[in-house]
């Protein structure tokens, strides 16, 4: 990371989806007390995901990339404990489940 004064900068995160879109994200003051610091960054913000793959949240400071950070997302199916499962030698049943 490129060394930074102390001050108050803009602060953006983006968001670039696996397909390389890029959708600008929220944009704050950030507020840097020291040369060397460490900085706890808290942001509500929401993320379509449309795709599987790896999603980037670009940090810009004062309009500079400083970091990325990675989210993978990825397709897991799910069986319900309520899904009735078909039959070992046939096909799906579409008749739902009796219940006493």
């Amino acid at each position: 990371m490129p060394a930074v004064a102390p001050g108050t900068y803009d602060l953006q995160i983006n968001v670039i989806s696996p397909d390389g879109t890029v959708k600008d994200g929220p944009r704050n003051p950030a507020d840097l007390k020291h040369d060397h610091f460490t900085a706890n960054i808290v942001v509500k913000m929401t993320v379509v995901v449309n795709a599987i793959g790896v999603y980037w949240f670009a940090l810009e400071l004062a309009g500079q990339e400083v970091l990325r950070l990675p989210l993978t997302v990825s397709y897991v199916s799910q069986t319900d404990s309520r899904t009735p499962r078909p039959a070992a030698d046939g096909p799906p049943s579409s008749t739902p489940p009796l219940t006493h």
